[in-house]
């Protein structure tokens, strides 16, 4: 009888292997979202990478960070922001992961039927707060404050 191989997870090069597909040039346009990756015991997964996905005005845009050793992203979205009830999806990958996490990040708490159907404290994990240079999004890998992931 032929058993299954067991999955691997990522290996300690995950971050080295992605830096290439990181746009290295700034951006002047659109708004910045910034935030921290980290696990359940607050502690910064620093080679992590996030990608946003965002589609308003009939307009898709798309960002890449890869997470600093302190767990920080920066990521500049550049489509218009007239639509802000309209989720950004997000996407994180990281060591150990097997597949990546999505989330859906929304500019305000007036959102769609995902949202509305949460409880509100669950909620929370999913609303960007707004910073002086755009939006502040952070993402709990795991634990009590968990950000909702969705499944893809």
């Amino acid at each position: 009888m032929m058993l299954p191989t067991p999955s691997q997870t990522v290996g300690p090069f995950f971050s080295f292997g992605l830096a290439w597909m990181v746009p290295q040039e700034p951006v002047d346009t659109g708004f910045v979202v910034e935030g921290v990756v980290v696990d359940k015991n607050a502690d910064p997964v620093g080679d992590a990478l996030v990608e946003a996905l965002w589609v308003a005005n009939g307009q898709a845009a798309f960002a890449r960070s890869l997470c600093e050793p302190t767990g920080r992203y920066h990521l500049r979205i550049t489509a218009s922001g007239s639509e802000v009830a309209s989720p950004i999806l997000v996407s994180v990958f990281a060591r150990g992961l097997l597949q990546r996490l999505v989330t859906a990040m929304y500019l305000t708490d007036i959102g769609d039927e995902l949202l509305c159907s949460l409880d509100p404290l669950r909620r929370q994990t999913l609303i960007a707060k707004p910073t002086p240079t755009g939006y502040a999004f952070d993402v709990i890998l795991s634990g009590e404050s968990e950000t909702v992931f969705l499944a893809w």
